[in-house]
């Protein structure tokens, strides 16, 4: 059950970030790989986007090393304090179980919860809406993508979170993220919607 992946999302639809996660695979070794395929007709656009996101795994791990337990921080790196909800733990059980309601969102989950394994657009939405939508604290999803993705790294995850939630390194980030937008790169037709409908 593997949609159709848009070049967007072919450093994760690829299925190397498991290999790069456990150590089975270099970085250095898919990058030499690339170079060698760059003259291959119609693949520069999918190239480009695996070569990001080793960029983007190679910055959060330096971050990760520069700032440490930082990146654990609930207010992140920012100094506002997060809103206590009072619904918070019903929200979260709601989206960690795919139960929200909102359809695209419950099939990410559905589709996490069954295979272990999520495109990175799924993972903003996701993110987006837990945090946005519901009003549940980031760490709450950090920790939960942590318990559940096989290819769990522990600077990508919780600094992409942390970005989201707008208390990233770079705090302006959170305006770059759109749920509608991501929505429709994920699911422009609703097929994947209706694929891991639960």
């Amino acid at each position: 059950m593997q949609q159709a992946a848009t070049t967007k999302n072919l450093i994760l639809a690829s299925k190397l970030s498991a290999w790069l996660a456990m150590g089975s695979l270099s970085p250095r070794k898919v990058y030499w790989e690339i170079k060698k395929m760059e003259g291959v007709p119609n693949t520069k656009a999918m190239f480009n986007h695996i070569l990001l996101g080793l960029l983007w795994r190679d910055y959060f791990r330096f971050m990760f090393k520069k700032y440490g337990n930082t990146f654990f921080n609930p207010d992140g790196f920012g100094s506002q304090g997060l809103v206590d909800v009072s619904n918070e733990q019903e929200n979260f059980n709601k989206w960690r179980s795919g139960q929200t309601g909102f359809a695209v969102v419950d099939a990410v989950m559905t589709e996490l919860n069954q295979t272990g394994f999520i495109s990175n657009i799924a993972r903003q939405t996701a993110a987006l809406y837990l945090i946005n939508n519901l009003e549940v604290s980031w760490i709450f999803g950090a920790a939960y993508f942590e318990e559940k993705l096989i290819d769990y790294n522990p600077a990508s995850n919780w600094g992409n979170w942390a970005n989201v939630a707008g208390v990233g390194n770079d705090q302006k980030s959170k305006s770059v993220f759109d749920l509608d937008k991501n929505i429709k790169n994920l699911d422009p037709k609703g097929n994947y919607a209706t694929i891991w409908a639960s």
